[in-house]
């Protein structure tokens, strides 16, 4: 399926039956707890048992990050070419987290999250490079990811941190180093070293190597030196994933 920079995602018809993002499958989420459910950002899932954590937010508690976050999430769903997928604030506490959830196809944001990840960098790059690792996982939902399952979730984490790393060097190439630095330094502090752990994301130098590794393939994407289809941009994933996994 041929590919071009402004809108290069066709999503295959047909239902598919995809499990999370660790070894195995997924239990079916209970309609109370879907929203938490599917792929985690970082190995720290989960949201602190507390009253209203775990629950969907219309808002972050910021109004301009609000309407920010609208904008880029409208963006990289044209962007990916999958319209069926929605947004939404989470109330995350204190485990600051993003979900992808393939039971509804929405993407849920951590308010606390967001809130932080601003704070420290004072610029949105980073929050827009963890959504479009979100918008990774919703790829794999859409086109399949068998083939990265292994005893630990790490696989398909890098594979999501290499979506956003392509999508940065397409749609955000205009920012200076400096900017663009701080979404590299956001993928090294997710990192964690559980590598027994099946929910373990892959370290830091891996997660922020993933991004990077997706922004090479952007470059030779769009200068002819791979075919522009989908499926030949997941082949160079898979080779630069497997170099970096052998770390």
């Amino acid at each position: 399926m041929d590919l071009n920079r402004r809108r290069f995602m066709c999503v295959c018809g047909g239902a598919l039956a995809l499990g999370g993002c660790g070894g195995g499958e997924d239990d079916t989420p209970s309609q109370q707890t879907a929203e938490v459910h599917g792929c985690t950002l970082s190995a720290a899932a989960g949201t602190t048992a507390l009253p209203g954590c775990g629950q969907p937010q219309a808002s972050s508690g910021n109004a301009g990050l609000d309407q920010a976050f609208r904008q880029e999430f409208d963006y990289q769903r044209s962007f990916w070419n999958l319209p069926s997928v929605s947004f939404a604030f989470l109330s995350d506490c204190d485990s600051p987290n993003a979900y992808a959830n393939p039971n509804n196809m929405a993407v849920l944001f951590g308010t606390t999250l967001a809130a932080q990840t601003y704070s420290k960098y004072g610029t949105p790059l980073p929050l827009w490079q963890v959504l479009a690792h979100e918008f990774g996982h919703m790829m794999q939902f859409v086109y399949g990811a068998s083939w990265l399952n292994s005893g630990t979730a790490a696989p398909r984490e890098l594979e999501a941190d290499m979506f956003s790393g392509f999508y940065l060097i397409y749609a955000k190439a205009f920012v200076s180093p400096a900017e663009m630095q701080t979404s590299l330094q956001q993928a090294f502090s997710i990192g964690d070293y559980a590598y027994n752990n099946q929910n373990h994301h892959g370290t830091p130098l891996q997660r922020m190597a993933a991004v990077v590794a997706g922004g090479k393939v952007a470059n030779e994407y769009f200068a002819g030196a791979i075919p522009q289809t989908v499926d030949a941009m997941r082949q160079r994933f898979y080779q630069e994933l497997r170099q970096i996994i052998s770390w």
